[in-house]
């Protein structure tokens, strides 16, 4: 899916949902070395989005990086960034959960309730 078309249904619906823009499909039969070169190719796409994102939404209220340790609520992440927006956190991620599960970058949502409970 394109970004603004993800960006208006995230921030047009109530519910709380995560929409893959890009992922990779499942990696069980890669190499260490093709999954490493999916990675970085994945995390310049995520960095071009981002900006797009930064564009469309102004700075982002939380931002995590390659070096940093990801948000408690949001473990999986290689690279999060999040808008404070009235009732909820809208946020682009680039995530990888396993080995040979799909390298994703996705854009979605969670209300502060939401993000409480997955800290806990």
């Amino acid at each position: 899916m394109k970004l603004s078309d993800a960006i208006s249904k995230v921030s047009t619906t109530a519910k709380s949902q995560e929409i893959s823009i890009e992922d990779s499909g499942w990696l069980g039969d890669k190499s260490s070395a093709e999954i490493r070169k999916l990675n970085a190719a994945f995390r310049k796409r995520y960095d071009t989005l981002l900006l797009e994102t930064i564009q469309l939404l102004g700075e982002p209220s939380v931002k995590y990086g390659a070096k940093d340790k990801p948000p408690s609520w949001y473990p999986e992440t290689l690279s999060l960034a999040g808008w404070d927006k009235s009732d909820r956190t809208v946020f682009l991620a680039l995530v990888h959960h396993d080995q040979e599960t799909p390298i994703a970058i996705l854009f979605g949502s969670l209300t502060a309730k939401e993000i409480a409970e997955l800290e806990e």
